[in-house]
C-alpha cells in the first residue's frame, strides 16, 4: 500500500487533475475517496497485467538462455 506521504501527493495530484481537466474542484474527501477505489477496483488490474507482462518477459529470457547454453553443449561420440 501506499505510505502516508504518497497518499497525500496522490491525492494532491488527483484534485490537480480534476482541477486542470475538468475544471473542478474536488475536496479532500472526494479526492481520497477516489484514490480508494482507483487502489481497489483498478490497481489490481495493473498490477497482474504488469505480472503477466514480467512472467513473459523473464520465460523468453529464459529460453533465450537455454538456446545460448545448448550452443555450448560439446558432441559426444
Amino acid at each position: 500500500m501506499l505510505s502516508t506521504d504518497e497518499k497525500k501527493w496522490v491525492t494532491e495530484a488527483i484534485q490537480e487533475y480534476f482541477y486542470n481537466e475538468r475544471g473542478e474542484e474536488l475536496g479532500l474527501i472526494a479526492a481520497q475517496n477516489f484514490l480508494e477505489f482507483m487502489t481497489d477496483k483498478v490497481a489490481p488490474i495493473v498490477y497482474n497485467r504488469a505480472i503477466r507482462d514480467v512472467k513473459q518477459t523473464v520465460l523468453s529470457q529464459l529460453e533465450s538462455i537455454d538456446e545460448a547454453v545448448e550452443v555450448l553443449m560439446k558432441p559426444v561420440r
